[in-house]
């Protein structure tokens, strides 16, 4: 570029450390006597010289992650096993249709890969524990006019490259329908709560760190 001896310097404004200068020294690029309009030179003291290798690192730490989440970077790959179902509820499509929505959630969030077990960086799996129908809204004279599907998982995430347990949690969540409704009505309730449940699970996985 041509600017012997000429001095660089930059504000850091990011991270709370505005006003600090950066000064950069330009030498042996072949040119002398510039006519660039040199910037006065601030002196710094010798502790903000040696503090400034952190200085640097907590620059570019505010700039590490533009996704939303805190999975570590070393977890690029989740494998999802299907869900077992344990509950009792006797529809041998519910688990097939968790872990399809589940898998669903993944692909579209896409802070994690999908992949298989055998080259995963962390496996994600669970059962269904229970899945229960009561009524939910009384009318006057006892007459039910809304009932709750409630469901429960038991999942656990596992960190495959460090070999250790992230975490084991339960979750629960529900979904309402009109009584009377037909199991067409009472289906779509169990698919609100599986919805709602693989949406928590996603969310405690890339978020819940």
């Amino acid at each position: 570029m041509g600017f012997r001896n000429s001095i660089w310097e930059f504000g850091i404004v990011e991270c709370g450390l505005r006003n600090s200068m950066v000064r950069l020294r330009i030498s042996d690029c072949g040119v002398q006597n510039s006519k660039v309009r040199r910037p006065p030179i601030i002196r710094t003291s010798n502790s903000t010289i040696r503090n400034f290798p952190w200085i640097f690192l907590l620059f570019l730490g505010c700039s590490y992650s533009f996704k939303g989440g805190t999975v570590p970077p070393h977890l690029k790959t989740v494998a999802i096993p299907v869900i077992n179902d344990a509950s009792g509820y006797g529809d041998p499509s519910l688990r097939d249709d968790f872990t399809r929505e589940l898998t669903q959630r993944f692909l579209t969030d896409a802070t994690l890969e999908l992949a298989d077990r055998s080259s995963a960086d962390a496996v994600l799996e669970g059962s269904i524990v229970d899945v229960r129908d009561a009524p939910n809204v009384l009318e006057g004279g006892e007459n039910v006019s809304q009932r709750r599907i409630t469901v429960r998982v038991q999942m656990t995430f596992n960190d495959l490259k460090l070999r250790k347990k992230v975490w084991e949690k339960e979750f629960s969540n529900y979904g309402d329908y009109p009584s009377g409704g037909g199991l067409s009505q009472r289906q779509e309730g169990l698919r609100d709560a599986v919805r709602k449940l693989t949406e928590d699970i996603l969310n405690d996985t890339v978020a819940g760190w």
